[in-house]
């Protein structure tokens, strides 16, 4: 039996604004549109028994007739291929889900209302799978949804479908425990919520499909739809088939061992190149493809190189072969300058009060820690800004402090140093 799972696909939602406007490529052929279309595509050409979905397939309510056009247009698109759709509603799509219930025929919405409910598939080789889901009632649930499981048997290969926050204890988005996933003993939960896929590599996997494509950079790596198979002994098979028409990755260059800026550049553009071919040389290659070129290391030419590649250089930077076209979307300064910190430390000028610093921090104790007090309140604020701190905190670590502290200080001790050799 044959299975094609997805999850997130927010369609109405647009690609990235990192993605330039001079690609020479329709924006409309990069986004969540034209990855369902393929994601339709692939279900019929590989005469799957039944389409997974596991929520978010609308981004937003107010994207309504334009994302509810494509997404029942797929939905047709299926049925007249008798492929069935089993969904459940995300945070997303909750009150959308069941208008499409109720225009095609071969949607089933799964545990509408915060229910649990089951269905049995069938395949053309004759396997039976029981599916089983929870939809999300609304935008928020603060509950985790197996507090009301009702415990289904087991007859049959079963595979939970659930729209959730998977270990986020507390957390608005049906959080869920994975030990509680576990204990239910189903052959797998595909999840929806989060937009990193898992590798779906244990004998009970537990994990999120992910999105079929990743509209911005923070959903970087290979993106597309799920095949799920299941042989006659209830066995499981998932094969990830990366087919988004938009991708991101990065490049990490360490300048420390290159002599000179245009070699550094040589090499920035080689490990680009080789970025490109390997995009170029998958089965079914992006169209676009965003690189985020990431400098570290120590050099003494640190701010010649950066006036030679960051950020405006590396941003008109296109190569367009094998109908990929690979474009620079952002360069990170990760570069330190090669000093003698004991040396300097030693004079008495503003370099040196600041290699002292640098010198505190890095050995640590009382200096250290008072440098740290200071400087936290400062970066507080920055901090509760940024869309990591669900994940980190809302405070900032003293390990994260003191490497900020660290990299200004060197920064400013190279700025000082170039301006005085200038002038």
């Amino acid at each position: 039996m044959k299975m094609l799972c997805t999850a997130d696909l927010h369609l109405g939602r647009r690609p990235s604004a990192k993605v330039p406007d001079d690609l020479g490529v329709d924006p409309t052929m990069l986004g969540p549109r034209a990855a369902w279309r393929d994601f339709v595509d692939q279900a019929i050409e590989r005469q799957v028994d039944a389409v997974l979905l596991a929520g978010d397939l609308v981004d937003e309510e107010d994207d309504l007739y334009e994302a509810f056009g494509a997404l029942l247009e797929g939905a047709r698109r299926l049925d007249t291929a008798g492929i069935p759709i089993i969904a459940i509603a995300g945070n997303h799509d909750a009150r959308v889900l069941p208008r499409l219930t109720n225009a095609v025929e071969n949607v089933t919405l799964l545990g509408a209302e915060a229910t649990w409910e089951r269905r049995t598939l069938t395949g053309a080789d004759g396997v039976t799978v029981d599916v089983i889901g929870w939809s999300m009632p609304g935008r928020h649930f603060d509950a985790s949804p197996l507090d009301t499981y009702p415990g289904f048997d087991r007859e049959r290969p079963t595979i939970g479908l659930l729209h959730a926050d998977l270990d986020a204890s507390g957390g608005r988005y049906a959080p869920v425990a994975r030990t509680a996933l576990r204990a239910t003993n189903l052959d797998a939960w595909l999840l929806g919520h989060i937009h990193q896929p898992d590798p779906f590599d244990e004998p009970q996997p537990i994990g999120y499909l992910g999105p079929p494509v990743g509209t911005d950079p923070g959903e970087p790596g290979p993106r597309g739809p799920w095949l799920l198979e299941v042989d006659s002994a209830g066995a499981l098979t998932f094969t990830l088939l990366p087919r988004a028409p938009l991708a991101w990755d990065r490049i990490t260059l360490d300048v420390t061992d290159l002599e000179s800026v245009d070699a550094a550049v040589d090499a920035l553009m080689r490990a680009l190149d080789a970025k490109h071919a390997e995009a170029t040389s998958l089965d079914h290659p992006p169209r676009a493809f965003g690189i985020e070129a990431m400098l570290t290391g120590r050099t003494s030419f640190g701010a010649a190189l950066r006036e030679a590649s960051m950020p405006d250089a590396l941003a008109t930077f296109r190569v367009t072969t094998g109908g990929v076209t690979t474009f620079v979307y952002r360069v990170r300064d990760a570069l330190r300058p090669n000093l003698d910190l004991t040396w300097r430390a030693q004079q008495d000028d503003p370099v040196g009060l600041l290699a002292q610093r640098v010198l505190a921090l890095r050995e640590g104790g009382e200096s250290a820690d008072a440098l740290v007090r200071r400087a936290k309140p400062a970066l507080r604020k920055v901090w509760r800004g940024s869309a990591y701190t669900n994940l980190n905190g809302d405070e900032p670590s003293d390990e994260v402090v003191r490497d900020a502290l660290e990299r200004a200080a060197l920064r400013a001790i190279e700025t000082l140093l170039e301006e005085r050799d200038g002038s």
